[in-house]
């Protein structure tokens, strides 16, 4: 019986991985691209009625924020020592998802001339300007 429920699973999913699309991903993607996603999601956080056809964009804006923010909160764990890597999570740790998409926003929408860079380092750039490693932090 486990057996063939088993067979049975993996035949579904065999099924539906190879019987739908790959989903739209960012990947190697460029502030543009970013900015184009976050531009709805921000609107939407405004309460600005957003078409449900803007959803993928705004999913992708913040799983790619929150996503970059996950690699940069690792480099930093790998990067300071472990009593300044906890200030600094201390010091940041009431941040919410909206703070982190309209911070990366404003900056894109500050920066134009970067738009052409990769999306990662911008997201970098601007969270090194708004959330730097405190002075206190640092001793």
């Amino acid at each position: 019986m486990k057996r063939a429920m088993l067979i049975a699973f993996i035949g579904f999913v065999l099924n539906l991985a190879f019987s739908t699309p790959p989903p739209t991903v960012i990947t190697s993607t460029t502030g543009l691209k970013l900015l184009n996603n976050c531009a709805p999601a921000v609107q939407y956080m405004d309460g600005k009625g957003v078409s449900v056809t803007l959803y993928p964009e705004i999913s992708a804006c913040l799983y790619y924020v929150l996503g970059s923010i996950d690699q940069i909160q690792n480099t930093l764990s790998l990067g300071l020592p472990p009593a300044a890597y906890a200030c600094y999570q201390q010091h940041y740790q009431d941040l919410s998802y909206q703070q982190t998409i309209r911070v990366v926003y404003n900056f894109l929408t500050s920066h134009p001339a970067l738009l052409n860079n990769s999306a990662s380092s911008l997201v970098l750039a601007a969270f090194t300007q708004a959330f730097p490693v405190p002075n206190s932090c640092r001793s």
